[in-house]
């Protein structure tokens, strides 16, 4: 879905149009079961809904489309793109091929930020659209107008500012967007914003861990493993997002014999080894026959597994999918 500011000043504008068709020429567009559907606004101080996801029945009619988009005059207005936004949460819900995620492209050389109190009833639109698609903003930035960021409205790591590298970036994020995971989980990304195939899901009711790995097999899940300092910060922040208390992550311990000595050793629910010596939390201190729970500030705690009156949450894991053929992607 493209939203395509058509109020912005000259140069703006031909630079927008020009990188969308170079976008559109890399996507095939249409109505088959793995083909991509586009749907295109035009807003500036009005707003224009011009093609549905029905609209377009292959690239070059796409193409078309776009060259045919009309031009609406002055400088973005906030209602417009609000109502802008309004519509494509009614088209997202409206739609019946629900095989493919949806990415909302935003390019415009206006500057929002969501602090400002003008801009209240867009940011809200904007989180509601969030929740449905990723949104991407591209901010075109020109001498003439200066820098327009407009990364207040996007999904975290969707905003492209315009340089050598923008038509690179919006292509690698719409690969990305074929990486997803199922409702109610959240991608594992890196702190430079790449995508992992780990998908969590915090479960805020209490459970033993048995109770909490049975549930998250009834997710097609396993408790969480975590084998870097990136991801168990992630995990959590997850926690922190929620006001959170301690969680069960899916490292327990084992106790394995070898004459004559007994060994204490760790394994992950989802099969391998805790390596203390390589693996991430090797400063972690295990106990005979007991659970591990991770706090809100990342430690690590050893607990008993099955007392029910010292339940936890617990934090589930899967893989992502790929969005094209909705299958679960490999490591």
């Amino acid at each position: 879905m493209f939203i395509q500011d058509f109020g912005a000043l000259q140069p703006s504008l031909s630079g927008m149009k020009q990188s969308m068709k170079t976008v559109l020429q890399t996507v095939t567009f249409g109505q088959g079961a793995y083909q991509s559907r586009l749907s295109l606004f035009s807003v500036g101080d009005r707003d224009i809904f011009y093609a549905n996801f029905e609209t377009f029945k292959n690239t070059k009619s796409a193409l078309n489309g776009l060259h045919s988009v009309p031009y609406v005059g002055g400088s973005l207005s906030v209602p417009a793109l609000e109502r802008t936004f309004q519509t494509v949460i009614s088209l997202i819900n409206k739609r019946t091929d629900t095989r493919n995620p949806v990415v909302v492209i935003l390019m415009s050389d206006a500057s929002i930020s969501c602090d400002r109190a003008e801009y209240g009833n867009l940011c809200k639109t904007a989180a509601k659209v969030r929740e449905l698609a990723a949104l991407m903003t591209v901010s075109m930035r020109f001498a003439e107008t200066g820098a327009a960021p407009l990364s207040d409205l996007s999904t975290e790591c969707f905003n492209v500012s315009n340089s050598e590298a923008m038509l690179a970036n919006i292509q690698t994020l719409l690969t990305d967007a074929n990486c997803d995971c199922p409702a109610e989980f959240t991608q594992f990304r890196t702190s430079e914003c790449k995508k992992t195939t780990s998908c969590v899901r915090i479960y805020e009711s209490p459970n033993t861990e048995g109770g909490g790995r049975d549930n998250c097999h009834d997710d097609s899940a396993e408790l969480v493993t975590i084998r870097s300092p990136a991801k168990n910060d992630f995990v959590r922040t997850q926690l922190v997002k929620l006001n959170g208390t301690d969680a069960f992550i899916g490292l327990e311990t084992a106790t394995y014999t070898v004459f004559p000595t007994m060994l204490l050793t760790g394994r992950w629910t989802s099969g391998p080894d805790w390596n203390s010596q390589s693996d991430y939390g090797g400063q972690f201190s295990l106990r005979e026959m007991s659970c591990v729970v991770i706090t809100t500030t990342g430690e690590w705690k050893p607990v008993e597994c099955e007392n029910v009156s010292h339940a936890h949450w617990y934090v589930c894991e899967k893989r992502a999918r790929d969005a094209s053929h909705r299958e679960e992607l490999e490591n």
